[in-house]
């Protein structure tokens, strides 16, 4: 939803919105963001990128074991998702609107990092019809200007343009924006994967975000 300018130096540390229309409104006590996803946007398999897409996303994120998992499960109801074990079930914390394209994303305490976990590649948004398991053999579409193609697992992909790719409304004398589609998908079940583990992670332990530049 977010997303850095595009440059070196300091100023590739400078948030700006990247499938949002503007960076969020966050609440006076730092619990509630509301963002706009930007009208017309589209997978790169021209498929629109629907608001109810990014809950998706995020349950992905937190069903599938991502190691990005701790960065999301500040938002209300998503450690009740987790020990609930059913992928289909609600994050009572997110609130979309496909038609007025608006997300609202409540916290149980605030987080001065949020805004920079919307940016990482951990929350790159991919269609609600994904299914839940790793997609790293066959990836799903994403919304930006690259796609993954020719994947070789543990060796290496092609990055392919989208030749439709645009980015509305921000004014070409700014930095180009960094946005791309790559979402980092869970590691794939193996041997060493125990399906009785609680999935909840200290969130304590985390790098923060805004350290990290990721994608």
């Amino acid at each position: 939803m977010l997303t850095y300018t595009h440059t070196d130096g300091a100023g590739g540390s400078r948030l700006i919105p990247g499938l949002a229309e503007a960076l969020p409104r966050i609440s006076a006590d730092g619990t509630t963001y509301r963002l706009r996803l930007r009208e017309g946007a589209e997978f790169s398999d021209g498929a629109a990128v629907k608001a109810s897409d990014f809950e998706h996303t995020v349950k992905r994120v937190l069903n599938l074991e991502s190691g990005g998992s701790s960065y999301f499960q500040p938002i209300v109801g998503a450690e009740e998702y987790l020990k609930a074990g059913k992928s289909s079930g609600d994050i009572s914390g997110i609130d979309t609107n496909d038609r007025s394209r608006q997300i609202t994303i409540r916290l149980t305490e605030p987080e001065g990092s949020f805004s920079n976990v919307l940016a990482m590649t951990f929350g790159g948004i991919v269609p609600e019809s994904t299914p839940f398991r790793n997609q790293t053999k066959n990836p799903p579409p994403g919304a930006g200007t690259f796609k993954l193609a020719n994947v070789r697992v543990n060796r290496g992909f092609d990055l392919v343009k989208v030749p439709a790719f645009e980015l509305a409304g921000i004014p070409q004398g700014q930095a180009r924006p960094r946005v791309d589609h790559r979402h980092q998908e869970p590691r794939p079940a193996d041997a060493e994967h125990d399906p009785q583990r609680p999935r909840l992670h200290d969130r304590s332990t985390r790098p923060r975000p805004d350290r990290l530049r990721l994608g």
